[in-house]
């Protein structure tokens, strides 16, 4: 977040060497020339894409998830090694902010042309020293700006909202650690 990348497509601003174009509701991404062409479901993007050590077979899947991030990693070149599938031109991991044993809460909104409206927050709690809950989502809406006079419908509108839950368990003087988590799109 302190990048300000609030979308997936931002990160060619910050990363040399990355190109990330929209196609729909897929994103084709490409790291030093390699790039994904085919996003159907019967195709393997080249691009390697990560939420949380998690691989997400389609690159859609991995739009939803640009709410409150501790961190992006762009990784150039074949990662078969330290993933476990041969992503030939490189992966893009995304992790989620870790629940902390401390309150904090945040919201953002934003509002530009064509009514689009975008509110995201997080609320972090404390339930006791080593358990902790995350709970972060945004919601995303836009007229369309493309007028099909054939059957009178609006192009390119949005109507889509995202939450995550994370709940740590981590005791004190322990090297244990448990984390349940769930999101919705």
């Amino acid at each position: 977040n302190q990048a300000d990348v609030p979308e997936i497509t931002r990160i060619e601003h910050l990363a040399p060497g990355v190109r990330i174009g929209p196609s729909g509701s897929d994103a084709r991404p490409a790291i030093r020339g390699v790039f994904t062409e085919a996003i159907g479901a019967n195709s393997d993007p080249r691009i390697g894409f990560y939420v949380d050590d998690i691989y997400q077979s389609r690159t859609s899947q991995a739009l939803t998830a640009f709410v409150d991030l501790e961190r992006v990693e762009v990784q150039k070149g074949p990662q078969g090694t330290l993933y476990g599938r041969n992503s030939f031109g490189g992966n893009i991991a995304i992790y989620s902010a870790q629940p902390r044993d401390e309150f904090a809460a945040g919201v953002d909104a934003l509002y530009g042309r064509f009514n689009r409206a975008r509110v995201e927050g997080f609320v972090n709690v404390p339930i006791t020293e080593g358990v902790a809950v995350r709970v972060a989502g945004n919601y995303e809406y836009q007229d369309g700006y493309v007028k099909n006079t054939s059957t009178g419908d609006d192009l390119g509108d949005e109507d889509a909202y995202f939450v995550r839950g994370i709940l740590r368990v981590a005791p004190t003087g322990s090297d244990l650690e448990v984390q349940l988590r769930g999101s919705y799109y």
